[in-house]
């Protein structure tokens, strides 16, 4: 008892000297949250009482106020010390669920469209090695669960509950509590797609009988029902849902989507696989042309559920190396860039953190790169960094040497370069 009593008598001492700054300290945390509120509640204001300017465009100063006499509040009770110097679990856990629950907000800290902090913990962590591929920042809160519920028996464990009957009558109300709210009523389900099996003759020696398989059409309206269907065939996926999409996806869906031969080819380049295709999805037989059109496609499977269409694997085209990239020489260096609209020297100042663009795409638009002399040029290479959603839809390359006369040397539907690079990468 000796050392608890010499704590406490040590705090309150330092209670005692810091006595006339905890009303200071209740006062600025009163008028941080009044602020915030306010903004909250009537957005950015100004207000000049006396002739002195106040204003609150953003709730950054209030956020920083009321952390720092929160902080005070607590720093100057000897309650709180005396619990800190005890290495109380209890405050561990609750601190751990603020804490838990403050990166669940997310890179940036908003009340409804408000921003209140940026950037928000969970940006930090992000900065972080191992942490840059957490996408979905409400799944720490399950490690929230675990210190709420563990902070919430610490807290049970200390009601002064002396009778055993009292403690009873208390332990079956919180059991009874928690069961009403964790039960599960009806939970509506949507129905189970069609679980045909993407099958393939036997194999009789096909070293690609395990090829992956694609699904068409692919989009978020139809991948849910192919992941589905992993259960039955058990094959790779080119389809697929997991809570995001990876940067091939979308130039992968818009050449797909387009039709374009291209997007089979490119593919095949990487390995054999086979496109399914249901019947229900394909009323008019379109998809099922554009399958068959891929280089070397064989129907291995017709029935009045599905049609599976074989593509064997493809080597590189002319001109590409071993790992896929086209060969080209050193680069020439750029001189100016020019653009219809907006500043293009982002476009070229050496960072793929930044990027021109102009959405949504279009035709008429341009942008000119000026090499400062005349060159042979075998390739333009396109840079597109985390913006990979950005890739041209259809691109017109032309050359001049006088700005006047131009000359077409490629145009296209880019999807699947995007796509390839975006795989190799």
């Amino acid at each position: 008892m000796s050392e608890p009593t010499g704590v406490a008598t040590a705090g309150d001492a330092v209670t005692r000297r810091w006595r006339w700054l905890r009303p200071l300290l209740w006062g600025a945390l009163a008028l941080a949250v009044a602020a915030s509120l306010a903004t909250l509640a009537v957005g950015p204001w100004e207000i000049a009482p006396l002739g002195v300017a106040i204003k609150m465009r953003d709730l950054h100063r209030a956020i920083l106020v009321l952390a720092l006499s929160t902080a005070g509040l607590i720093w100057s009770s000897s309650r709180a010390r005396l619990a800190w110097r005890r290495r109380d679990p209890l405050i561990f856990y609750l601190v751990a669920t603020l804490v838990v629950a403050l990166l669940c907000c997310g890179p940036v800290l908003r009340a409804g469209d408000h921003p209140i902090l940026t950037p928000a913990p969970y940006q930090w962590l992000l900065s972080l090695p191992g942490f840059n591929e957490l996408r979905v920042p409400t799944r720490f809160w399950m490690l929230g669960v675990l210190c709420l519920s563990t902070a919430a028996g610490l807290a049970f464990a200390r009601l002064p509950l002396r009778r055993p009957s009292t403690r009873l009558v208390f332990t079956l109300m919180a059991a009874t509590g928690l069961l009403v709210d964790g039960w599960m009523g009806a939970m509506p389900m949507a129905a189970a797609p069609q679980a045909w099996a993407v099958t393939l003759p036997p194999a009789h020696g096909r070293e690609d009988a395990g090829a992956p398989v694609l699904e068409l059409p692919l989009g978020p309206d139809f991948d849910s029902a192919a992941t589905y269907r992993t259960v039955f065939h058990r094959r790779r996926v080119v389809n697929g849902v997991s809570g995001y999409d990876p940067p091939h996806y979308a130039p992968l869906q818009a050449g797909l989507n387009d039709r374009d031969p291209a997007m089979l080819a490119a593919l095949a380049s990487l390995s054999a696989y086979d496109i399914a295709i249901g019947s229900v999805n394909d009323p008019d037989g379109a998809w099922a042309q554009y399958a068959a059109s891929a280089p070397g496609a064989q129907v291995t499977v017709r029935t009045d559920q599905v049609m599976v269409v074989h593509v064997p694997l493809a080597g590189p085209a002319s001109g590409v190396n071993a790992g896929g990239e086209p060969v080209l020489g050193p680069a020439y260096p750029i001189r100016s860039v020019e653009a219809f609209r907006h500043d293009a020297r982002v476009a070229w100042d050496g960072t793929p953190e930044t990027e021109w663009g102009d959405n949504p795409q279009r035709p008429e638009q341009w942008m000119i790169v000026d090499l400062g002399d005349r060159r042979t040029v075998a390739g333009v290479t396109h840079a597109l960094g985390r913006y990979a959603r950005d890739f041209p839809r259809e691109l017109l390359i032309e050359v001049s040497g006088d700005r006047e006369q131009w000359e077409v040397a490629w145009h296209g539907p880019v999807a699947a370069a995007a796509f390839l690079a975006a795989a190799r990468a």
